[in-house]
């Protein structure tokens, strides 16, 4: 976790405080990039969801001391279109953009405008992006303790570190932990597509990462890193 009042290091033990996990991260975190630049968008039926939201992420992000300016409030109108939404979207958003929060209609297990509007994103303009569902705000409930870990969530996407663990084996000499997995699509007669990402720093905190398409079909093993 973050530094203390007095800059000490806020640590605690894992086992012995698994009871109040929830509670001990709800503070400042590990690193925490000034977010100077960000927007809530919503649908415009849940204006008075927006403002619940942003208020109570006000209070997270000065109970966790981090730097950062209120967000550009955009109402989406009609709300359940994604041209509306792409239009929008393309209306305010810039190179200079950190981070785009988008309050949605719908359940974990169904929510028609997530994939659309991810997809968007991730393709014609990459940044970084958090969902929230209107539902998870308008019911109120432990509202404090879930905007504090979307904050969490959306501290990691631009870049910071929420915590880290401290005296990992082995990472007192020059060490790299790396993970590597190929996905099949064959079904569908598709390149398998090989990943791989690796530890950058001593604390396994920040991380590269890369991906390439193999020769063939059902490819498992690597010949093109």
């Amino acid at each position: 976790m973050g530094p203390t009042a007095n800059g000490s290091p806020n640590t605690f033990d894992i086992e012995q405080n698994m009871r109040d996990i929830d509670r001990k991260i709800q503070g400042k975190m590990f690193t925490q990039p000034a977010l100077k630049t960000w927007g809530i968008f919503y649908a415009d039926r849940d204006a008075k969801t927006a403002q619940e939201f942003k208020s109570t992420m006000n209070e997270c992000l000065k109970t966790c001391g981090y730097e950062g300016t209120d967000p550009n409030m955009c109402q989406v109108k009609p709300g359940m279109k994604f041209d509306a939404w792409k239009k929008e979207l393309v209306k305010q958003l810039n190179d200079g953009v950190q981070m785009v929060v988008m309050i949605l209609a719908g359940t974990k297990a169904r929510c028609p405008l997530y994939d659309d509007l991810k997809k968007f994103l991730l393709e014609e303009y990459p940044i970084p992006s958090q969902v929230v569902l209107n539902s998870t705000i308008s019911k109120g409930k432990n509202l404090r303790s879930i905007v504090s870990k979307i904050l969490i969530q959306m501290n990691a996407k631009v870049g910071g570190v929420p915590w880290a663990v401290d005296n990992l084996p082995f990472m007192s000499t020059p060490t790299m932990i790396m993970g590597m997995d190929v996905f099949h699509s064959t079904a569908l007669g598709k390149k398998s597509v090989l990943a791989l990402t690796a530890s950058m720093n001593q604390s396994a905190t920040t991380y590269w990462s890369t991906s390439a398409t193999q020769d063939e079909i059902g490819q498992e093993a690597a010949n093109n890193l």
